[in-house]
């Protein structure tokens, strides 16, 4: 399969998971830990049945591999509840933007570094063009403060928990391409389909004794968490799940054979015209810098 046909679908199933994360974002009016942790189960059981849908019932672990999965959990945990606290903050394509830009930048460096890449100057080139859309978006948001003076100290306050949330995404997607590489150049692991599975028991395992823990503390939040469990939320978890984890999959069949400075930038500028598609579907309010942000990702891609 041809990296461009890669990459298409990794836009196509992008628009879907974003969309369904965001409606997994609206459910969560407050901050809980009963209900992100359910959505976590959900999410993890989904993917379970899909991977071994997609093994043909067939599975094959060993150490490394497990090894893996257990690392590789952790950081799809951190991202999930992370990306879903996000969009409470800021629309779907500026939290692409700067997502996309900060772990482009980031992964890009871990290349150069610890997979002793070639610095070519395409990439530095792509580099300056996202950091550039990156402000852009912190233009919009800085606008969008001033413009609502009855509501400036709550703004400054969101923007403030936005640039803390994008720091945690950003070291999310920095990490997430290195284990992929790893995982994709070792000699000693089994499969991908294995390694995602696995991934999704270990991570439903830990994300189901957070829920038991906060809910053993008050009945009533595992009432609320329990909400979600109607079967239009249960439709937007598992869309995101599903759409997630191809996505994963994919990633991994182009980044086992492109450099990880080669793919950060474009896979990032796909993410935030993602992320434009998002918002225009949820019909947000989006300033001039934002679409500029989207502009300059195109000519990264383009580049």
């Amino acid at each position: 399969m041809s990296i461009a046909l890669l990459f298409f679908i990794s836009f196509a199933v992008g628009v879907g998971a974003k969309a369904f994360s965001k409606l997994c974002s609206n459910m969560v009016a407050q901050s809980s830990a009963a209900k992100y942790s359910l959505i976590l189960v959900v999410n993890s059981l989904v993917a379970c049945l899909f991977f071994w849908i997609s093994s043909g019932f067939s599975l094959s672990v060993n150490t490394y591999t497990l090894c893996y999965s257990i690392i590789y959990a952790l950081v799809v945990a951190i991202s999930i509840l992370s990306g879903v606290i996000a969009y409470r903050y800021a629309s779907i394509s500026d939290v692409n933007v700067i997502s996309g830009a900060c772990g482009m930048v980031c992964t890009a460096v871990v290349g150069w570094s610890f997979f002793s890449e070639r610095v070519e100057t395409v990439e530095l080139l792509r580099l300056a063009v996202m950091l550039a859309a990156t402000g852009f978006v912190f233009l919009d948001q800085k606008r969008k403060v001033s413009a609502e003076h009855a509501a400036t100290a709550v703004r400054k306050r969101n923007l403030v928990s936005l640039v803390a949330v994008m720091a945690v995404i950003a070291a999310c997607g920095c990490a997430n391409t290195m284990v992929l590489k790893c995982f994709a150049m070792s000699k000693s692991v089994t499969d991908e389909i294995s390694f995602f599975f696995f991934t999704n028991v270990v991570l439903c395992v830990g994300a189901a004794m957070v829920f038991w823990g906060a809910c053993l503390r008050k009945k009533r939040k595992l009432r609320d968490a329990l909400l979600l469990l109607y079967p239009k939320r249960l439709i937007s978890i598992a869309g995101n799940t599903v759409c997630s984890n191809i996505s994963s999959v994919v990633s991994v069949l182009i980044i086992a054979q492109m450099d990880v400075s080669i793919y950060s930038p474009i896979s990032s500028a796909i993410g935030i015209m993602v992320g434009l598609v998002g918002s225009l579907i949820f019909r947000e309010r989006l300033g001039v810098f934002s679409y500029v942000a989207a502009a300059l990702a195109c000519a990264a891609v383009i580049i």
